[in-house]
């Protein structure tokens, strides 16, 4: 049968009623006007009609309207006629039709209200014979319920029906004494063919069509260099379309993939606009590489933007792609048709060295045959901003009461405080300046204005986005266009991101059936803008007090000395105002994008194919930041405040000058300015010769040779600018000043140039078997060479070869009709991945520094050491998996186990500083990732009404270093949970031993290395370990912190037209710190101007308290001091205890989270009522996302998964709107 036929049927009154109903509490704003719109049958046939410039189908639906008759016809064979023009009063209907199809090659059938027009018979001698007739039946699935929408195709020729909505067709035999077959099929069912002598000689002829058992296998999967069925595939792969996990208001495909495949860890991390999420495929796979996985687009690898090397301290920070976006964020989602990703060596194998962390194959949608179709979708977002009601931070009235109970408890300031909240008023009274009256009355002001920083740095922000697209084409030459804009604002005020999409693509026959072209491009632009690197407004929120004002009371803003700051003691204070700062710096970002390729298939001969891809990716993005003279961050790099400078006049003769003052600063005019280019660009050229024959209808044999050339040019420059002036032209107007000419020597605002040349010759082998579809074998080598790796010959080129097998036990005869087991497959593979270190070189590699103030001489250094025998990161993989369908697939469960050892990684190793460094990369670590991976879909039910799924995946890992220079860990290193500590997971965090509070003092008390948690000092008197020397602390493991087990839970229910789905993600094994409560300045709390945590108001006060709480008194340093501390020791370092508290293990909390990702409701509108809008499909849907996180309460209403975020992630609620003309 002709799989591009497409059939449309008109829908019965009784179904729109229903739908609408059920809807029109949401949407009656879009068909308000169709209120007085109604569907009912009429008795007569009478037909009354003026239409011009109409399609028979426009006409056939207001037949349907004013009559009740109801059409069935096949959209190809309408769709050929041209418009008419038709003009009828109270005419038969039969004259009517006739008129209609006058001068074309159809004809018409009415049979109980129903009128089936089809193509004429070719010999009409079997009408005037008589020996034509009308067939009717029922078609039902094995619930007994009808099924609407069949396709009913008369086998040996191009006459089909469809039924209607009872599951009931009609179509014209034109000679029942001959051998009369029908082939039906249905999306979902099995395919039948059925005779017409099966037909029941009385009763209703009733066909019943099966579930089709296998229909996981004839899911396409897309590798990049081939198309396939799932069951030619023996690897771990999971698709997914790009419409199951389409969240409005998410510009991009990646964000949307969090549990949805299994093995996949997507971490969202900011809810910054544009921010990538960061990506695991079964683990991390590199100890220094890179360890993102490799995107790849309509069979052509994306180039991330080269962002350098990545450091021991980014270990488990975020990506590089996540500061300029990905690869794939160029994409507009809505251009997307499925997401392919590929997990084991027997998949990934084709890519080679680039794969070891998993490939993402993205492919678009293409253009489909028919008259040209105009789509539109839009998404209309509303962002809710994060509140203090969500969080556990002390309001007004809260912070005024600690700051009381420090003076009632004679705590002892460090440093005077700033003259704000509720320390500058007692200050004031105690210096007579106020009475206590005006007092009282001044901290109840401060308490009433209980300042919302969320409020003033927030908002709940509109979020848009739109893609119109174009598709059609007819036999041969398909295409396809589509323009893209989102819109996609912050929460976080000032901050945004705006994307321009397009693209378009062309699919052609250049010779039937023997030369096949395909030509794409695709291009994008996106800004964005945000914060300065000193500026965070969620930061700021947080931990400031809400006992301050941004405003004064004339409007104006309130600035405050940050931290009573004066330059010497001339009264020069800095002041600081947050919405001043934001006014004042930034940072903004472009990414302009462009891809190209050509595609060419030639069939040569008998299953003999030759292709050639041509690709050019051009990528050049720009960051730029600033911060003018009038900034907190200039002003305090410059060392005073302008205004102060210019009223300055020295106190005595022997203070500075004011010509001195001016001569020592770096920057004492202007503002700082730091641009930062990169332009990529990318060239494929691809040669494949591909044989795929069947033999005796049971062998198929498939085999494949790809040769490939990539080069990737990167040029990039950044630098930094003093003394910028954007009030005159944006002109640079440094001051030659002593103190700027001391930063120039140092080599500080040297222009850094970056550019390289990456070129890669590939060769790739594939080959597959199949018996019966029922015992596949594949094979896969690739070998790769790059400049990238040293002299030596031998490791120039690294192959990476797999070998699978799967083996379909439900085709055996004892399974095949099984009423339990509908599908039944094993798989193995094993193979040897690659991996890359783009920041890594065999060559002796020199950075030039600054002058020499001596010789006049550039001084250089050395930035790597040559390695000759510099080679690819290898991994071994092996995977066993089982896919299972139970119950006429109502039950299917795909799983997999595997395991993959890594080596020859990338590591440093300690070498004589003789050697210009102290460290230089060789191939010498090894690393585990071993895991199980389980997807569970269950039907409970589908009728021709209502259809429900679940769907649970689950996914298992388990990271092990092997191998690894310990030598060079610090405790620093796994206290932040970068260090390399073998037998343990990359990412391991570790503590200080926090043993509990003392008695006495309330102060935390820690484990040493020893298992003591007390010291005998010279005196001989027993003190618990406030403090410990650095080379005797005992740090602990706390945990991981990337969770080892995560997954989704997807729930969908359908009813007719109408769809409620939901989806949750979780995880759970991992850990990670929390929010310090001494923080980095122990006397932080005593600061009015900060906020802190209601975990203040548990703490430890009084003796006993602390077998109640684990929050330890303030710190005093007046008390503190006076505890017998350790007698100092010649090269002794003491670690203080209250450094150790926010980095002990007290300070953990588990990342476990249970999350609302999306709840969506739509609504697919019928037919009937956006028909007269001339419009072929209309659906609405409301979507909400990020509803809801369940996870431990310690964060205090934060979410685990971004609590350090400039912009944290919120609610959103998004209407989406999709229609096709």
């Amino acid at each position: 049968m002709e799989k591009n036929r497409d059939y449309d049927i008109g829908w019965g009154s009784n179904v729109i009623k229903k739908m609408f109903r059920i809807m029109k509490g949401f949407i009656c704003f879009l068909i308000l006007g169709l209120s007085t719109v109604s569907a009912s049958t009429f008795s007569q046939v009478r037909v009354s009609i003026d239409m011009k410039n109409a399609t028979l189908k426009e006409v056939f639906k207001e037949i349907t309207k004013v009559t009740g008759y109801e059409f069935v016809y096949s959209n190809n064979e309408v769709e050929s006629v041209g418009k008419i023009s038709l003009h009828v009063e109270n005419k038969d209907l039969r004259d009517v039709l006739a008129e209609c199809l006058k001068g074309t090659q159809l004809w018409y059938m009415i049979e109980n209200q129903l009128v089936v027009v089809s193509p004429k018979l070719t010999n009409p001698k079997v009408v005037q014979d008589n020996k034509s007739t009308i067939v009717s039946g029922k078609v039902m699935d094995q619930d007994k319920n009808p099924l609407p929408g069949v396709t009913i195709l008369l086998k040996g020729t191009t006459t089909g029906v469809v039924t209607n909505v009872d599951g009931v067709f009609f179509i014209m035999v034109p000679d029942t004494t001959a051998n009369v077959e029908f082939i039906i099929s249905f999306v979902g069912m099995k395919t039948k063919t059925v005779n017409l002598k099966n037909r029941p000689k009385t009763g209703d002829w009733v066909i019943t069509m099966e579930e089709d058992l296998l229909e996981m296998e004839e899911v396409v999967v897309t590798t990049g260099y081939q198309n396939l069925k799932k069951s030619q595939i023996a690897g771990s792969v999971s698709v997914v379309k790009a419409e199951k996990v389409k969240i409005g208001g998410v510009p991009s495909i990646e964000n949307m993939l969090q549990g949805q495949i299994t093995g996949m860890n997507v971490i969202i991390n900011s809810g910054d606009p544009g921010a990538s999420a960061k990506i695991r495929i079964r683990g991390t796979s590199s100890i220094l590489g890179n360890r993102a996985p490799l995107w790849v687009l309509d069979g052509v690898i994306l180039t991330e933007d080269d962002m350098g090397e990545i450091s021991t301290t980014d270990l488990n920070g975020d990506d590089a792609a996540y500061l300029v976006g990905n690869a794939i964020s160029g994409i507009n989602p809505n251009d997307i048709e499925s997401i392919t990703v590929l997990k084991d060596a027997s998949a990934t194998a084709i890519y080679g060295v680039q794969a070891a962390n998993g490939v993402i194959v993205v492919t678009t949608k293409q253009g489909q045959t028919g008259p040209p179709k105009l789509s539109y979708s839009g998404s209309y977002a509303i962002n809710q901003r994060m509140a203090y009601s969500d969080l556990e931070r002390m309001n007004a009235t809260e912070r005024l009461q600690l700051s009381k109970e420090i003076i009632e408890d004679n705590s002892y300031y460090s440093s005077m405080p700033v003259d704000y909240g509720y320390e500058g008023l007692y200050i004031d009274w105690l210096a007579r300046k106020i009475t206590y009256d005006e007092f009282a009355e001044g901290v109840q002001k401060l308490a009433d204005m209980n300042t919302d920083w969320y409020d003033i740095l927030f908002r709940n922000s509109f979020t848009h986005a739109h893609s119109l697209s174009l598709s059609g084409g007819k036999e041969g030459t398909r295409y396809y266009a589509s323009l893209g804009y989102d819109d996609t604002q912050s929460t976080a005020i000032k901050n945004y991101s705006r994307r321009f999409t397009a693209t378009a693509k062309v699919n052609s026959w250049l010779l039937k059936d023997k030369l096949y072209m395909n030509f794409q491009v695709n291009a994008s632009t996106k800004n964005t803008l945000g914060f300065h690197s000193s500026v965070n407004p969620n930061t700021y929120a947080y931990n400031t007090s809400r006992a301050i004002p941004c405003y004064n009371d004339d409007g104006s803003l309130f600035f405050y000395d940050m931290y009573k700051s004066t330059y010497s003691s001339y009264g020069n204070v800095v002041y600081y105002n947050i919405l001043n700062e934001m006014g004042e710096t930034g940072q903004s970002g472009r990414v302009n994008q462009l891809s190209s390729q050509l595609n060419l298939e030639w069939n040569i001969w008998r299953g003999i194919k030759y292709k050639l891809q041509l690709s050019y990716q051009n990528s050049h993005s720009m960051k730029k930041s600033w911060a003018t003279e009038d900034s907190y961050y200039v002003t305090n790099i410059r060392g005073y405040d302008l205004d102060f400078y210019e009223t300055y006049v020295p106190p005595t003769e022997d203070d500075k000058s004011k010509a001195e003052i001016k001569d020592g600063s770096q920057i004492p005019s202007g503002g700082i300015y730091a641009k930062n280019t990169s332009q990529t660009d990318t060239y494929t050229v691809q040669n494949s010769i591909e044989f795929n024959h069947v033999f005796k209808e049971d062998h198929v044999v498939n085999l494949m040779a790809v040769s490939e050339i990539r080069q990737i040019k990167t040029d990039g420059l950044s630098a930094t600018y003093y003394g910028w002036l954007p009030e005159r032209g944006e002109t640079f107007s440094p001051a030659i000043t002593t103190g700027y000419t001391n930063l120039l020597a140092t080599g500080a605002l040297n222009p850094t140039l970056d550019k390289s040349t990456k070129n890669y010759v590939s060769w790739i082998f594939t080959g597959s078997y199949s018996y019966r579809d029922k015992l596949l074998l594949n094979g896969n080598v690739r070998m790769d060479g790059s400049n990238q790796f040293g002299s030596n010959p031998k490791y120039r080129f690294l192959p990476i070869w797999s070998i699978s097998g799967k083996y379909t036990l439900s085709k055996e005869n004892f399974l095949k009709d099984s009423d339990i087991i509908s599908y039944l497959a094993f798989r193995a593979s094993y193979g040897i991945q690659g991996n890359v270190d783009g920041g890594t070189s065999p060559d002796l590699v020199l950075k030039i520094g600054s002058q020499n103030s001596i010789t006049g001489h550039n001084e250089s250094t050395v930035a790597y050491l040559p390695n000759p025998d510099l080679r690819w990161e290898k991994t071994e993989s092996f995977n066993l998996g089982i896919d299972l369908a139970l119950f006429s697939d109502r039950i299917s469960v795909v799983a997999d186990v595997y395991k993959k050892r890594g080596t020859d990684m990338i590591m440093n190793k300690n070498v004589s500083q003789s050697n210009g460094v102290q460290t230089v990369k060789i191939n010498a670590g090894k690393v585990d990732n071993s895991g199980v991976e389980v997807g569970f879909r269950f039907v409970p039910f589908r009728t021709k009404d209502w259809d429900t799924a679940l769907e649970i995946n689950y996914s298992y890992n388990r990271n092990k270093l092997i191998d690894a220079n310990e030598a060079l860990v610090t405790n620093e290193d796994k206290l932040a949970g970068n260090g390399q500590v073998v037998g343990e997971a990359l990412g391991t965090l570790y503590s200080y031993d926090y043993v509990g509070l003392d008695p006495e003092s309330g102060y935390p008390v820690f484990r040493d290395m020893y298992g003591e948690t007390t010291h005998e000092n010279d005196n001989g008197k027993i003190i618990p370990n406030y403090t410990l020397w650095s080379d005797e602390v005992n740090l602990v493991k706390s945990g991981v912190m990337t969770a080892p087990s995560q997954g989704g839970i997807n729930l969908s229910v359908g009813w007719k037209g109408l769809r409620l789905s939901g989806s949750f993600t979780y995880q759970f094994g991992g850990v990670n710190r929390l929010s310090g409560i001494y923080g980095s300045n122990s006397n932080r709390v005593y600061d009015p101007m900060s906020n802190v945590s209601k975990e203040y108001t548990k703490r430890w006060r009084k003796s006993g308290d602390e077998a109640k709480t684990d929050i330890p008194v303030l710190y005093n340093s007046r008390v503190f001091n006076k505890l017998s501390l350790r007698t100092y020791m010649t090269g002794k370092t003491e670690t203080k205890g209250t450094t150790m508290y926010d980095k002990s293990n007290v300070r953990v909390a588990k990342t476990d989270f249970l999350k609302m990702r999306s709840l969506s409701l739509n609504y697919v509108i019928p037919t009937k009522f956006i028909s007269k809008w001339r419009l072929d499909q209309c659906t609405i849907g409301l979507q909400a996302t990020n509803l809801f996180t369940w996870a431990d309460k310690r964060w205090e209403g934060s979410d685990p998964e971004a609590a350090f975020a400039t912009s944290p992630l919120t609610r959103t609620y998004t209407l989406n709107l999709n229609i096709t003309f």
